[in-house]
C-alpha cells in the first residue's frame, strides 16, 4: 500500500478557509507527504536535533513574538541566523497564521528575504493557529490518504455503506435504482474512489477529475439517469464510509471478506432474484450489519441490569 503525495499548489488550492501565498518560490514542485504540522520553536532557538522537516511549518504568536524579542535583543542579524536554520532544512513552506495580528514590516521582510533564499514558499491566513492546525491537518489527511479504486454501486442503505458489486450486466446499478426508490442513498456508480482514513475508517467517494459525472447513473434500457432529478437531492451524498460489499452472484456463499487497503470488510454474495427480491435482501444483510455493530450499545437485558442496580443504590 503506497502513501500518495500532493502538491502544495493542489493543498493551497483545497484549503477550506483563507490561505493567501505571500511567496511562491517553488509552489508546484514541493510535494507534501505527511498529514502534520510543525511549529519550529525549538528549532529557532538554536536546538536543531530531532527536526520534521517534512511538515508545513507554523509561525504563530509564539514563533513572531520570539523573533520579535531576539530582533530586540540580538538585532537583525540574530533573527536572520534563526530563520536561515529552518529554511535552510528545505522545508515544504512555512505558514504565519493568526495573521491579523500585524508582523512588523521589518521581521516580514526578513523572513521573506530568507524565504527567497531557499525558494521556500511562503503562507499567510488569519485563523488562528489552533483551528488552522486542526484544518490543515484534516485536509492533508484526505488528500493524502492512501486510496484505490473498485467497481460497483456505493449507496447508504440506513447510515451503512453498501457497495454493490458483480459482473457487467448483473443487475448493480438496476438493484441501487430500486433501493433509492425506497428512500436509501446514492453515492457513486462504475468506479469507486475509497480512501483510508486512520486507524480503520474507509471512505467511498466518485473520483476526482468526474465531477460532471456526479450523481449519475447508467440504466440498461433506459440510459443515464440524473437521481437528484428523478429522486430530489436528498437523495444523494457526496461521500460516504464503506461498511459492507455485496456482490451479485450466480451462487450463494457464507459471509467473507475482503481486504481493502489493509481493512477487512465484510462481504456477504447475493444469488440473483428479481429485482425488487434482491434490493430487499440487500437491506436486510445493511440492518443485519447495523445490527451487530450496535448490539453491545442498545442491549436491553443489559440496560435493566444496569438500571436495577442503579435504583438499588439509590440516585448518585
Amino acid at each position: 500500500m503506497t502513501r500518495p503525495t500532493v502538491s502544495l499548489k493542489e493543498v493551497v488550492e483545497n484549503f477550506p478557509g483563507s490561505l493567501d501565498v505571500l511567496y511562491g518560490g517553488g509552489i508546484q514542485r514541493r510535494k507534501l507527504k505527511s498529514p502534520d504540522l510543525n511549529r519550529p520553536g525549538l528549532l529557532l532557538a538554536g536546538f536543531t536535533g530531532e527536526f520534521p522537516r517534512e511538515r508545513i511549518q507554523i509561525l504563530g504568536l509564539t514563533e513572531r513574538a520570539y523573533l520579535l524579542h531576539l530582533l530586540r535583543s540580538g538585532g537583525r542579524k540574530a533573527v536572520v541566523e534563526a530563520l536561515d536554520r529552518l529554511f535552510s532544512r528545505r522545508i515544504p513552506a512555512v505558514v504565519l497564521t493568526a495573521s491579523g495580528k500585524k508582523l512588523p514590516d521589518s521581521l516580514l521582510s526578513m523572513v521573506l528575504d530568507v524565504a527567497r533564499k531557499y525558494r521556500t514558499p511562503v503562507l499567510s491566513t488569519p485563523i488562528q493557529t489552533p483551528s488552522f492546525m486542526a484544518m490543515m491537518s484534516d485536509r492533508l489527511a484526505y488528500l493524502l490518504a492512501p486510496r484505490r479504486t473498485l467497481h460497483g454501486v456505493m449507496v447508504d442503505i440506513h447510515g451503512v455503506g453498501t457497495l454493490i458489486m458483480g459482473a457487467p450486466g448483473a443487475g448493480k446499478s438496476e438493484t441501487a435504482l430500486e433501493l433509492i426508490r425506497r428512500g436509501h442513498r446514492f453515492v457513486a456508480d462504475d468506479v469507486v474512489l475509497v480512501r483510508r482514513y486512520p486507524p480503520n475508517s474507509l471512505l467511498a467517494e466518485p473520483p476526482p477529475g468526474r465531477e460532471s459525472l456526479m450523481f449519475f447513473m447508467f440504466i440498461r434500457g433506459i440510459g443515464t439517469v440524473y437521481v437528484p432529478h428523478y429522486f430530489g437531492v436528498s437523495a444523494v451524498r457526496r461521500s460516504h464510509p464503506l461498511h459492507i460489499i455485496v456482490e451479485l452472484s450466480d451462487e450463494e456463499g457464507p459471509v467473507e471478506t475482503m481486504d481493502v487497503l489493509g481493512i477487512d470488510v465484510p462481504k456477504y454474495r447475493v444469488k440473483l432474484h428479481p429485482l425488487k427480491a434482491t434490493a430487499t435482501v440487500i437491506e436486510s444483510m445493511a440492518l443485519h450489519y447495523k445490527a451487530n455493530r450496535l448490539k453491545d450499545v442498545i442491549h436491553l437485558p443489559r440496560f435493566e441490569a444496569i438500571l436495577e442496580e442503579q435504583l438499588r443504590k439509590g440516585s448518585p
